[in-house]
């Protein structure tokens, strides 16, 4: 047995003299390598900066940690009284393309324009992030005509406000707690403020009520409808059957 090994991985060995010798059967030729260690040839262009809205959730959201926000040398002003000063650098070299990046940005999920971020190179759209809030004054509601949170609903855990990268959202206290269950209470709502909310929709994504519990988001820059469920009925329903989910 041990002499048939022996001969397989000599065959194997004598097979691979050519490829050592000559570079035969390499993914990459001659000419390719020269032209990448030239400069001639580059990897491709993986973040559309002008496009970028400068909201850090696909550095956030990177499961490899490859995605880093880089200063801009400037400010850009995105719509009045509010600003992008940084923009995601991509390192390809560790990235594995699972698309996090890509299917979470805000430009693609909510603005319906191309990600600005992109594994495998983004295209030239010649678009800048200050159009997309353009397009959008005509439609624009005030913003006391749009309810973002069910105060009945929400925990009160703030997780909204920690996870949002322009800090629009802040915790208002409540004129007097509400008792979840016993021994604990909430004493705080989350307020979203419009004008410095790009619509990433992390605070959506990332709300307890939505991802723990099974029911709506008790938070939606886009606006929502009051679900009728007070944060109570959830700890209700779990101690009489575990949870909803």
């Amino acid at each position: 047995m041990k002499i048939l090994q022996a001969i397989k991985h000599t065959l194997l060995g004598v097979g691979n003299i050519p490829k050592i010798l000559f570079g035969t059967g390499r993914l990459v030729d001659k000419d390719m390598k020269k032209k990448i260690v030239s400069g001639e040839n580059t990897y491709p262009k993986t973040v559309d900066v002008d496009l970028c809205l400068g909201c850090g959730v696909c550095s956030r959201i990177c499961p490899m940690k490859c995605i880093t926000m880089t200063p801009l040398p400037e400010k850009v002003e995105l719509r009045p009284g509010q600003y992008k000063d940084k923009y995601p650098d991509l390192n390809s070299g560790s990235c594995c393309f699972c698309y996090q990046c890509h299917d979470n940005c805000p430009t693609y999920t909510v603005h319906k324009v191309d990600a600005a971020i992109n594994p495998r190179g983004v295209r030239d759209t010649r678009l800048k992030a200050h159009d997309l809030f353009s397009s959008q004054k005509q439609e624009q509601k005030p913003q006391d005509d749009i309810v973002t949170v069910d105060s009945d609903l929400c925990l009160g855990c703030g997780v909204c406000s920690k996870v949002c990268p322009t800090n629009a959202i802040t915790m208002e206290d409540l004129p007097e707690k509400i008792q979840l269950r016993p021994g604990q209470f909430k004493d705080k709502v989350p307020k979203i403020d419009l004008s410095k909310c790009v619509k990433c929709m992390m605070c959506f994504s990332s709300c307890i009520t939505k991802k723990a519990y099974g029911k709506p988001s008790s938070i939606n820059p886009e606006g929502l409808t009051p679900s009728g469920i007070k944060a109570s009925d959830l700890f209700k329903q779990q101690g009489n059957g575990g949870g909803s989910q």
